[in-house]
């Protein structure tokens, strides 16, 4: 029993020490494609691309659904609106989380709940807000 129990220890011993330097290699391996990785991310550069946006029946919609944003993301959005007088503009926005609208550098809605509002506003007479 005890040469047995004297080859098992050292079967062990061999399976430890085969082991060890490649848990050593997959770590090093790991780590060199993280540095490789953000490198690439770090020289790469992203340029910013201006496109117009289609209208969906007569109107500019900005449709963030498609996102799947997490808890700690955000989006942005940025319209541009000229007008020759001042005057009254009326839009809709339907929103389930957090949502800051800045007119003139001025916060004009904000909207902290994580939940539906009820909204009784028909946007361009054609959709109505007020069935919830």
């Amino acid at each position: 029993m005890k040469a047995s129990g004297k080859k098992w220890c050292i079967s062990i011993l061999f399976v430890l020490i085969g082991v060890l330097p490649a848990m050593a290699q997959q770590a090093d391996a790991l780590s060199l494609s993280r540095r490789v990785a953000d490198k690439v991310i770090a020289d790469t550069k992203f340029e910013w691309k201006w496109v117009l946006q289609k209208e969906e029946l007569g109107m500019q919609v900005i449709d963030f659904r498609f996102l799947s944003l997490q808890k700690d993301q955000a989006a942005y959005a940025l319209r541009n609106a000229e007008v020759k007088t001042d005057t009254t503009v009326r839009m809709g926005i339907s929103a389930s989380g957090k949502v800051s609208i800045w007119l003139n550098k001025k916060l004009v809605f904000q909207q902290e709940a994580e939940a539906a509002k009820n909204p009784v506003e028909a946007a361009y007479n054609r959709f109505q807000f007020n069935h919830y």
